[in-house]
C-alpha cells in the first residue's frame, strides 16, 4: 500500500464547479494522531492528491478523517456502490 497511514474506506464526493465536473476525496486514515499533526496530515493529502493526479488528470482535495467516520456499504450495496460516491451535482 502507497499510503500506509490510511485505511481502507474513502468517500468520492462529485460536484459541479464552474461548469465543470469535479471530485475531492475524504479518507479514513488508521491512527487518528496524525490529524493531530497538521505538517504530516498536510503532507499525506498532498501527496494522496498528486497520486490521484497521475492517474486521472484531475487534483482532488484530499481530507483525512478518522476511522469509522464514514458511511460503509451495507446490505445488497458493492463496495464502490453509493456509500463511497456522493453526488453533490444539480440534476
Amino acid at each position: 500500500m502507497k499510503f500506509p497511514e490510511t485505511g481502507a474506506n474513502f468517500r468520492i464526493i462529485v460536484d459541479r464547479r464552474n461548469d465543470l465536473d469535479t471530485f475531492d476525496l475524504k479518507v479514513e486514515v488508521k491512527d487518528a494522531a496524525i490529524l493531530s499533526d497538521a505538517e504530516r496530515s498536510r503532507n499525506v493529502s498532498r501527496e494522496m492528491a498528486e497520486a490521484v493526479k497521475t492517474v486521472t488528470g484531475n487534483s482532488p482535495k484530499v481530507e483525512l478523517v478518522p476511522a469509522d467516520s464514514l458511511p460503509r456499504a451495507s446490505g445488497g450495496e458493492s463496495k464502490t456502490a453509493s456509500a463511497r460516491v456522493e453526488d453533490r451535482r444539480k440534476k
